[in-house]
């Protein structure tokens, strides 16, 4: 009688054994892909952002003040780039507007750890545009809603239960803020 319990108890853990590696694997998965990410999203960010401030920095590089004549740009830019992202977003992903951390913990709590797939994307497009055109913010913020959806987004993909998903919503998340923080293993 003992070695049959012992054999059920060896099968048990076997499957419990490859049940771990899979989530291991799918969260380690998701972190190199949401580090990536965030590291992607903060270099658009800043090219979109020097690219937008050439005309600008061309005339004075070293200096704090907007030189002549090209001061309206400190206004247009950040009006128009509210612009293009009020009516592509309004259009396309609203969740994706304004700050995502409600968003996130509402699908966290009601949801159980659904985010539409578009968000990530539209949160980083939204957000490199409001950043680029010298919108206020930081990054910070962004990178943990689009993180988080991408959390969502595979935990989809890989047809986890929902609290499989909450927590692969957090771990990207984490992943996220540890990347944009320089702190890969956090």
């Amino acid at each position: 009688m003992k070695r049959l319990s012992d054999q059920r108890w060896f099968a048990a853990s076997q499957g419990d054994m490859r049940q771990v590696g899979r989530l291991l694997t799918v969260y380690g998965l998701l972190g190199v892909v949401a580090g990536a990410w965030a590291v992607g999203f903060v270099e658009t960010v800043d090219v979109l952002a020097e690219w937008l401030r050439w005309p600008v920095d061309r005339h004075a590089p070293f200096r704090t003040a907007w030189p002549e004549g090209v001061g309206w740009l400190a206004v247009v830019l950040p009006a128009a780039g509210g612009l293009i992202v009020g009516v592509v977003c309004s259009r396309f992903a609203p969740e994706a507007m304004g700050p995502g951390s409600g968003h996130v913990i509402d699908a966290y709590l009601r949801h159980g750890g659904e985010l539409r797939r578009r968000v990530p994307i539209m949160q980083t497009f939204a957000s490199v545009v409001t950043l680029g055109t010298g919108g206020s913010g930081g990054v910070e913020g962004p990178v943990s809603h689009i993180a988080a959806g991408l959390g969502a987004w595979f935990g989809r993909v890989f047809g986890l239960t929902a609290a499989e998903r909450r927590v692969l919503m957090m771990a990207g998340g984490a992943a996220g803020i540890g990347a944009v923080f320089n702190a890969p293993m956090a």
